[in-house]
């Protein structure tokens, strides 16, 4: 699996990575693109994806773009959201894609997600905590698969 990161643009296809708050108010792209994919609607139809950290709300093959499928991660309230948070959820976000079996992935962050940390401060907690879940030691192993194997 190969992950991106992408700032103001909305990737063209694959899997699209979002974050949101517990008050469930998508925020820049994910607000551009809500209403053709039926956010709202999926947020409800879910009943159990309250934004909380580390839950997860995925909708296959959304209306209105030409993506695979679009995962929406909780990372709770602004005010909680550390960066040992972010690190956690970068994890969380690098073992679902590796779940789901999804080979290429782009994960946008194009706003503070912290109120005291800067877009640049989040994304690098996010790929810390993706390139720490996808660690794998397979010195000692004869044969080597590849097909398990997460690259970051």
């Amino acid at each position: 699996m190969d992950i991106a990161f992408a700032k103001y643009d909305l990737p063209k296809s694959g899997v699209a990575v979002f974050f949101i708050h517990d008050d469930l108010k998508p925020a820049g792209l994910l607000a551009k693109i809500a209403k053709g994919i039926n956010l709202e609607k999926s947020i409800k139809c879910s009943k159990a994806f309250k934004g909380k950290f580390g839950q997860i709300l995925s909708i296959l093959a959304p209306l209105g773009t030409s993506l695979d499928r679009v995962v929406v991660f909780g990372i709770g309230a602004q005010k909680d959201v550390t960066d040992q948070s972010l690190i956690n959820i970068g994890g969380k976000v690098c073992a679902y894609m590796n779940q789901i079996e999804v080979a290429d992935a782009t994960i946008v962050v194009e706003e503070k997600l912290g109120s005291k940390l800067s877009v640049d401060e989040c994304v690098t907690n996010i790929l810390m905590g993706a390139g720490l879940r996808s660690y794998n030691f397979d010195n000692y192993f004869v044969d080597k698969k590849d097909e398990h194997k997460m690259h970051v």
